[in-house]
């Protein structure tokens, strides 16, 4: 976003972000229709919570960019980030991929994200996960 513009969504996705989730959801939407600028909020909270140390990951779906217009990169690439943040998920990611990776969706999800998540020793909050451009997939 230019600077000082969408302001109060920005700091209330952050302050969101910073939150007990045990109080809220865990969860944040930003809903709208094309052209509202949702892409853009979406860069600048990622880059804001990634110079906060608040970013797990992010995901940018394009549906005209190959790689980003559907889901057979997503869990590597949020694994891939998860990885360089967090050293014992990084341990457990690298023990799972001794093996050949899954080709479908939901066993990639299991185990390159979930499985070495719920091993991981140190605490991984906040982790906050951005997507954008869920339509596109």
């Amino acid at each position: 976003c230019y600077e000082d513009t969408r302001q109060s969504i920005l700091d209330e996705i952050e302050a969101w972000a910073q939150s007990d989730h045990t109080l809220q959801s865990p969860i944040a939407y930003l809903p709208g229709v094309a052209g509202l600028g949702k892409t853009t909020v979406s860069h600048s909270v990622a880059r804001t919570l990634h110079h906060r140390n608040l970013l797990g990951a992010s995901f940018f779906f394009a549906r005209d960019v190959q790689g980003r217009s559907g889901l057979q990169n997503v869990c590597a690439t949020i694994a891939y980030h998860l990885a360089h943040r967090h050293p014992s998920y990084k341990t457990n990611l690298c023990n799972v991929l001794r093996e050949p990776v899954p080709s479908s969706c939901a066993r990639q999800f299991q185990e390159l994200l979930l499985d070495p998540l719920l091993k991981s020793k140190a605490p991984l909050n906040p982790l906050v996960i951005v997507f954008d451009a869920l339509d596109e997939c």
